[in-house]
Order: C-alpha cells, then sequence, then structure tokens
C-alpha cells in the first residue's frame, strides 16, 4: 500500500518536470519565428529524462530521512539490522535495486513471499529491512 502511495507522489511529480523541459525548449529559441533546433530539443529531453532519476532519489531520499509519504502514512521506517537508519549510501543503493527488483516481472518483491523473514530482493541485497512503527503514545 505504501508503494501505491509512493507511485501517486512520483506520477504527481511527471507534469512538474514536463513543465520545466517545455519551459527549457522555449527559452532557448523564438519558436514562432523558428523551429528549434536539435540541440534545442535536447535538453528538453535532457530535462524531462530528469523524471526517470525522480523516483529513484524519492526512494533513496525518504530511506535516509524517514521515510517517503507512504512509509510515513502508514508508520513504516527502513533500518538496518542493527536498528538505525540507512546511511544515504545505503539508501541510494536500496533504490538502485529496487529497479531491477521490480522490472524482472515483479520478481523481487515476490521473492518475499519465499522467504522466512519476508525480505524483497532489494532489501535482502541492502541488508535493510522495513519495520512496522509503533504507533502508541
Amino acid at each position: 500500500m505504501a508503494g501505491a502511495i509512493d507511485v501517486v507522489v512520483v506520477l504527481l511529480m511527471l507534469p512538474l518536470f514536463l513543465g520545466f523541459a517545455g519551459l527549457t525548449v522555449l527559452l532557448q529559441t523564438n519558436w514562432l519565428e523558428v523551429d528549434p533546433s536539435g540541440r534545442e530539443w535536447l535538453w528538453g529531453y535532457v530535462v524531462a529524462t530528469l523524471w526517470f532519476a525522480a523516483p529513484l532519489w524519492y526512494v533513496a531520499l525518504g530511506a535516509a530521512f524517514g521515510g517517503t509519504v507512504g512509509a510515513r502514512v502508514l508508520h513504516l521506517r527502513v533500518l538496518t539490522a542493527a536498528g538505525d537508519a540507512p546511511s544515504p549510501r545505503r539508501a541510494l543503493g536500496r533504490a538502485l535495486l529496487l529497479y531491477p527488483s521490480l522490472g524482472l516481472l515483479g520478481l523481487g518483491p515476490l521473492i518475499a513471499l519465499t522467504r522466512g523473514d519476508s525480505r524483497p530482493f532489494h532489501d535482502s541485497i541492502s541488508g535493510t529491512y522495513v519495520w512496522q512503527l509503533d504507533r502508541t503514545p
């Protein structure tokens, strides 16, 4: 459920990146008089492509600094075996592993169903766990 909330948050970022990409192209040329050249379009494509890196940074920064929006709503926290928050480097590694984990037909999370500790591929390799925090005051 936290992942579904996070997907919505990331999808809400898409118009922002596409808007910046369009603005980048428009500010480089007088598009009413001359069609933008390949070089001018290239910068728009670069900005739009940054959207693909946005989920990676969203997940990494969320894990390192208290959780993504979905994790916070459901009172979840990514921790190491020692019970500490992962370092920014470990959180980035976990986020990088999330792409192949989900990209292989979702087999990474399905691995969690076969393991005794219910850890998906990206958590197993990065040495992290997802814990539900106690909600009692």
